[in-house]
């Protein structure tokens, strides 16, 4: 996009010992990193770029559905409430013949570890049944994982993967955007099915205990590695 600042910059010095001492004082120093509380740099993990070699091979329905995805969630983290999740992801383009099962070996294989996952679970859609009038799936499903670091690592290997599903329509992986006004209203639910009597400042405090570990992002990450895999950067 021209205008936008991609994140990195060249300079030409006159000498090498300029250079040298330049690089010896940048590297030596550390950059105050802009707080992200709402983890919006997470959404760039699932994007990718029409021309670029992640995007090799993409059907253009694939292209369009990213495309349309990416404005959705532009729209939905306008609202300050929203914030992305580092643990849960969103994965579309699911065949209609997959179950909550399958779709949880998938993601646990992905990993190549022994991550846990916390929530398996394909949409349906109650107004439409099969021949054996079970609901239809929406085609799309949310997988929690433990550790961020698994559902990044599900992430990158499904994400656009050719054989996982089929070549025309390959899984389309994203980090979940969360509505922290809904889980403060599930938690309160919770609470009211304990009998627990909570105070809103009770309330808020037992949301942020629920949110922190989901909120918490470590920000230090390779920004060559993300211009490389996504392409030209983009503000959110």
């Amino acid at each position: 996009m021209p205008g936008r600042i991609a994140g990195f910059a060249f300079v030409q010095f006159k000498t090498r010992g300029a250079a040298e001492k330049a690089r010896e004082h940048f590297n030596s120093n550390k950059f105050q990193v802009p707080e992200d509380k709402r983890n919006l740099r997470l959404v760039r993990f699932g994007l990718i770029r029409e021309g670029t070699s992640a995007a090799k091979g993409m059907s253009s329905e694939d292209a369009a559905k990213r495309q349309r995805l990416a404005e959705v969630s532009r729209k939905k983290l306008e609202n300050l409430h929203m914030f992305v999740s580092p643990t849960r992801l969103m994965i579309h383009n699911l065949p209609l013949t997959m179950t909550d099962e399958k779709l949880k070996q998938i993601c646990r294989n992905a990993t190549g570890t022994a991550g846990m996952i916390t929530e398996c679970r394909i949409w349906k859609d109650t107004s439409k049944v099969d021949s054996k009038g079970n609901p239809r799936s929406k085609g799309f499903a949310f997988v929690n994982f433990a550790e961020h670091k698994d559902a990044l690592a599900c992430l990158q290997k499904l994400n656009n993967n050719p054989s996982t599903f089929t070549n025309e329509r390959r899984p389309i992986v994203e980090f979940s955007i969360e509505n922290l006004l809904a889980i403060r209203a599930k938690a309160r639910r919770a609470a009211n099915s304990k009998g627990e009597k909570l105070t809103g400042r009770e309330l808020s405090e037992k949301v942020r205990q629920q949110v922190s570990d989901i909120v918490v992002y470590t920000y230090q990450v390779f920004r060559l590695e993300i211009f490389e895999y996504l392409g030209q950067t983009i503000d959110w």
